[in-house]
């Protein structure tokens, strides 16, 4: 992985130890290359973890890093790779869903992560009925917003319904280049 930093970013890092005269934090003297490494990897084992336990907020270190600092927020929002794992857990509007796509690019690979379970879903009336139709509306969500089929790198469902599965299947025949690893639950 590289990460490139801009020549603006290195002079804000810069003036803001001159500011602190020599104070700055020492996590803060660290280059934004190595702070960038620091933050994808804390993104990956965040997630890993939040993925055994079946925590509910799998992306902490995207919503933490951003909040610590002026710079630790410059480099995140600069870094596109940061922004690539994306997790849908809520039914419309998937704010949070958008703004990750909007903050990964237009070419990063994506991981895209559904848990369509439980709650995801409207009342029990509604609940298989809207099954399938609520499906459609994330999937499609996805790719308006930036998720373009070519970029799916992984992709990780959850669905309880036969309905939510079974329309699931037509998705998944087209063409997904990037794909490599596909599971459905």
């Amino acid at each position: 992985m590289s990460v490139s930093i801009s020549h603006s970013q290195r002079q804000s890092i810069s003036s803001l130890d001159r500011k602190f005269n020599g104070r700055l934090p020492r996590i803060n003297r660290l280059s934004p290359q190595i702070l960038s490494r620091i933050f994808i990897l804390c993104d990956q084992l965040w997630y890993a973890d939040s993925k055994e336990s079946k925590s509910p907020a799998p992306f902490g270190c995207q919503l933490i890093i951003p909040a610590v600092c002026h710079t630790w927020r410059k480099i995140a929002l600069d870094m596109t790779t940061f922004w690539t794992r994306v997790r849908l857990a809520d039914r419309a509007p998937f704010r949070l869903f958008e703004l990750f796509l909007t903050r990964s690019g237009d070419v990063a690979p994506l991981d895209i992560d559904m848990n369509m379970t439980g709650s995801f879903w409207k009342t029990d009336d509604e609940f298989q009925m809207g099954t399938a139709d609520e499906v459609d509306e994330a999937l499609n969500f996805i790719v308006e917003h930036g998720g373009s089929l070519t970029r799916w790198r992984s992709v990780h469902i959850e669905v309880d319904t036969f309905h939510a599965f079974y329309r699931l299947c037509p998705f998944f025949g087209n063409v997904l280049p990037a794909l490599k690893s596909l599971e459905l639950a």
